[in-house]
């Protein structure tokens, strides 16, 4: 017999088998790892649990210069009223008048930290052990007032010295994000872009900070942190919605942010949590929820294009995001990542297990 046509040892195929199992076991452990988390942050029956959001940043998240002195909170807490969701905001600082809401006027924000000025102060604040499980982060704008870029590895990826400065401080970000999943690493986090500023040279920063951030998220959910989720917000509010200090929104820039945080906060719980109650009925499965009022318009539960807006324009559609050199979506969303297309690909793997192995005794 040809040595070329010599068959394997006998212990080839045991061999072969006992890897491909256990390659097997590895990849269907890593699709239950990355979903775990997301799924432990629903109620047992797949429902949205209670809401307790923690609003983190600096002047913005605070509210300044607003009329209320509370900023986008009361439009979001408006919004959450309305919704299928029971929500509560906490924090150790509080501002701001949010009535007719019965929301508090707590939050986390310090005016005018940088980020790492923040982190120092919310680390022994005692934020962390209020056991918020919803983070909204909207942190970087005096990063760019009053640090440049000081590290050379950017220099030589960005000329610009003023976007060169947002990609350093998405680097202490980065850090940051750290930080908190190891304070809060059961919380859902929603990591927004900076508005726009008509300042022109920190505009630019901001640019380059907002451009960096999606794949600040999409590295940090790789690396475990997998309920973290990227809200577009740099193109929500118009530079004619901005205050003469070029930095924060007029009362109605305000609201627009918070009908985008409560569209980041809906779609991420709807993402997470697919509600598998199943109804009482087949009736009651094919009726519409009823419209609720807000206002002068109407909010139905889940839906997208009802969230009523308080733009001036005639057009009740949301401004989008995407001005800040990159593609982003023309429906409003939460960038996410998903495990269901990993998932699908592990339930693939018997089945090419059972072909690789008859190859095998084949040849």
């Amino acid at each position: 017999m040809s040595p070329n046509n010599s068959s394997p040892p006998p212990w080839a195929l045991p061999l072969f088998m006992l890897l491909s199992i256990l390659l097997l076991l590895t990849g269907q452990s890593a699709a239950q790892t990355s979903s775990s988390s997301a799924s432990s942050w629903c109620n047992p029956n797949g429902t949205i649990p209670d809401l307790t959001i923690l609003a983190m940043g600096a002047s913005i998240v605070y509210g300044h210069s607003s009329t209320s002195e509370a900023g986008f909170r009361p439009r979001l807490a408006q919004l959450l009223e309305t919704s299928n969701m029971t929500a509560s905001m906490v924090g150790t600082q509080w501002s701001g008048n949010m009535l007719p809401s019965t929301y508090s006027n707590h939050h986390e924000a310090y005016e005018g930290a940088t980020i790492e000025e923040y982190a120092v102060k919310i680390a022994s604040s005692g934020a962390y052990d209020m056991n918020a499980n919803v983070l909204m982060i909207l942190l970087g704008t005096n990063d760019c007032w009053w640090l440049p870029n000081t590290d050379p590895e950017i220099t030589a990826v960005e000329p610009d010295e003023r976007k060169a400065a947002g990609l350093a401080a998405t680097k202490r970000f980065t850090i940051f994000l750290a930080e908190t999943y190891s304070h809060a690493p059961d919380a859902l986090v929603l990591v927004a872009e900076l508005p726009k500023n008509s300042q022109e040279h920190a505009d630019r920063c901001i640019q380059g900070f907002d451009a960096a951030l999606p794949a600040v998220v999409e590295k940090a959910v790789e690396e475990g942190q997998s309920l973290v989720r990227f809200v577009p917000m740099y193109d929500v509010v118009s530079y004619e919605e901005i205050q003469v200090d070029g930095t924060h929104p007029t009362d109605q820039g305000y609201d627009l942010m918070g009908e985008r945080w409560y569209e980041a906060i809906r779609n991420a719980t709807e993402e997470l949590c697919p509600e598998r109650e199943e109804p009482e009925d087949n009736h009651d499965q094919n009726q519409e929820p009823p419209p609720t009022s807000v206002g002068n318009a109407t909010l139905a539960p889940g839906s997208a294009d009802s969230i009523p807006s308080t733009s001036s324009n005639s057009s009740s559609e949301l401004p989008q995001s995407g001005g800040n050199e990159q593609a982003a979506s023309a429906d409003v969303e939460v960038a996410k990542v998903s495990s269901a297309g990993r998932s699908s690909v592990y339930a693939l793997w018997p089945g090419w297990l059972l072909i690789i192995c008859a190859a095998f005794v084949a040849a």
